[in-house]
């Protein structure tokens, strides 16, 4: 996942003219990433509880 956030940040840079659309990617790559890091970190402490 990180690396497509690395993927288009470089894609907004090589084409701005399509920044706009990138960035909107980009939010959408964001807010993917916290809400699987969210999910993972709740997994996390309910493993950690159960131990």
């Amino acid at each position: 996942m990180i690396v497509m956030l690395i993927v288009l940040t470089v894609l907004a840079y090589l084409f701005p003219e399509e920044r706009g659309y990138a960035a909107s990617l980009t939010i959408a790559g964001v807010v993917l990433v916290l809400a699987f890091l969210a999910l993972r970190g709740k997994s996390a402490q309910t493993v950690n509880q159960a131990h």
